[in-house]
């Protein structure tokens, strides 16, 4: 995989051509006008989606994992590759953050954050295995620690996140137990 290290995006990387990798935080300086925007847009819509959350504490903490997955998603578009310095904190955050939450008492989802975790993860391993080119390893690592912190905060209260999330004209759309 050594050949995908080191190209422009839009350009496929050369067989055989062999570059050194750089560190995650170099990339980001080749990423396109069009990779901004849509960090930009990425980044509103995050602020969007935790304005409303309660406690501060678990705001802030999906504030944060939120701007990591964004920066990896940039560096995945670019070098096509997730490090393992991005992927591994989501995971241990997610469930360090959820375990926190639930001793303290303000939050309880730490057992719904990691069977969510388990299970997303354990998905797209279960398709990468099936498939080698589906889906690599930091693709799997990220599933599992995006599947730990939104499960880890799911609701089961007659839809009561997705009727925040979706604009009005579509929450006719959401399916509500009778």
């Amino acid at each position: 995989m050594a050949e995908t290290a080191d190209h422009l995006p839009g350009n496929p990387p050369t067989a055989g051509a062999a570059t050194a990798r750089l560190p995650w935080y170099r990339v980001l300086g080749r990423a396109t006008s069009r990779m901004w925007v849509g960090c930009a847009v990425a980044l509103i819509a995050t602020a969007a989606a935790v304005a409303g959350l309660h406690p501060w504490s678990m705001a802030a903490a999906y504030a944060v994992m939120l701007v990591v997955a964004i920066a990896a998603a940039m560096v995945d578009a670019i070098e096509l590759r997730l490090p393992d310095p991005m992927t591994y904190p989501i995971l241990a955050a997610g469930v360090l953050t959820m375990g926190v939450l639930e001793i303290t008492g303000t939050h309880q989802g730490l057992v719904r954050a990691v069977l969510g975790g388990v299970l997303y993860g354990g998905l797209l391993l279960g398709a990468g295995l099936l498939d080698p080119r589906s889906y690599a390893l930091g693709d799997i690592k990220l599933a599992a620690g995006l599947g730990v912190w939104l499960s880890g905060n799911s609701r089961h209260h007659n839809g009561d996140i997705t009727t925040k999330m979706l604009p009005s004209r579509c929450r006719s759309l959401t399916f509500k137990p009778a």
